[in-house]
């Protein structure tokens, strides 16, 4: 099983005022592969692990731009993405992090 979040960002237009003017501005899907049976506990809410650090991670919001989460799903391993481009996130143990890999595994990044 794997754990597919989809996101969307977003830039505000008019930054210095009271009103907001946010446009999508696109997003970005990252994928976790080999689920236990913890992870899904974890990410359905029945378990304490750390995917609420992951999500966290992953949004953010200031007065110029944002990402928000807009859907996750756990599916087979086998389920083709739906995205041509995506990070593939793993759980650094020793360093109690998470980081990612673009789908070529090129570029690094850390969350």
């Amino acid at each position: 099983m794997k754990l597919v979040i989809y996101t969307q960002y977003q830039e505000n237009y008019i930054h210095n005022s009271s009103e907001q003017l946010w446009k999508n501005k696109g997003g970005d899907t990252f994928v976790y592969e080999n689920l236990s049976t913890k992870d899904i506990e974890d990410i359905e809410g029945a378990g304490d692990g750390n995917f609420r650090d992951l999500m966290d991670k992953i949004e953010y919001k200031n007065s110029a731009s944002r990402t928000n989460i807009m859907s996750f799903r756990i599916v087979e391993d086998d389920t083709k993405i739906e995205s041509h481009v995506y990070y593939k996130l793993q759980w650094h143990e020793k360093l109690q992090s998470w980081y990612g890999l673009y789908k070529n595994e090129v570029d690094h990044f850390a969350l």
